[in-house]
């Protein structure tokens, strides 16, 4: 049980350090402006959790590797997302928490409707989340 705690922990806190000043290494990206269509983001755990998001329309597309080893993006649908025909502004963030990659959120910021970042047998997906009163 020890040994199986302590592999995390050495990988996390190896993985993403500048070994010479011994911090984790911040993402860089330009400033968009707040009313900007598309996004990209990235979990500070793993380049794997790395998202473009229409944040518009709501929809998410993961960054893969194809079959010749290059990087594209590819859709991750949305369980039971809205249909959206006319969008109007911003509507929609992701949220990848710093703990885990499995607490990685969609939200539409106008209904409050929430979505969980899923692996099923085929891939992965958005799937809803259930509001508990």
């Amino acid at each position: 049980m020890r040994s199986a705690l302590l592999l995390p922990l050495v990988f996390f806190g190896l993985h993403g350090q500048d070994t010479d000043a011994g911090s984790l290494i911040p993402h860089v990206q330009s400033a968009a402006p707040a009313d900007a269509r598309y996004e990209i983001v990235q979990s500070h755990l793993a380049a794997t959790f790395t998202f473009k998001l229409d944040k518009y329309a709501g929809r998410v597309w993961e960054l893969v590797h194809d079959a010749q080893g290059k990087l594209n993006w590819q859709v991750l649908p949305v369980l039971e997302g809205p249909k959206i025909t006319n969008p109007a502004g911003v509507r929609f963030q992701i949220f990848t928490s710093g703990l885990a990659g499995q607490f990685t959120f969609l939200l539409d910021m106008t209904t409050g409707r929430a979505w969980l970042l899923t692996t099923f047998k085929d891939g992965n997906a958005w799937a809803p989340m259930a509001e508990v009163d």
